[in-house]
């Protein structure tokens, strides 16, 4: 978990509570981006940003016809 100022911090991020209206069902990354105008670099961020604030968590994955697999995230608050 991340302290109270850090989560505060996070929450004021740019695309934060896109991603966080985006992930009530499990969607990934590449979903995410497509949904919206979050930037991808900035999508992994605060994907990362989020799982390590405990508001994002994996929720398996996704495997494509070209043997790629991709995962999913889903919010816990």
């Amino acid at each position: 978990m991340v302290s109270p100022e850090k989560f505060t911090e996070l929450l004021g991020r740019e695309h934060v509570f896109t991603i966080l209206k985006l992930t009530d069902e499990p969607v990934s990354a590449a979903g995410i981006i497509k949904q919206s105008t979050v930037p991808q670099a900035t999508c992994y961020r605060r994907i990362e940003e989020l799982q390590e604030a405990g508001l994002l968590v994996e929720h398996g994955s996704e495997r494509f016809r070209n043997g790629e697999e991709t995962t999913k995230y889903v919010r816990t608050v």
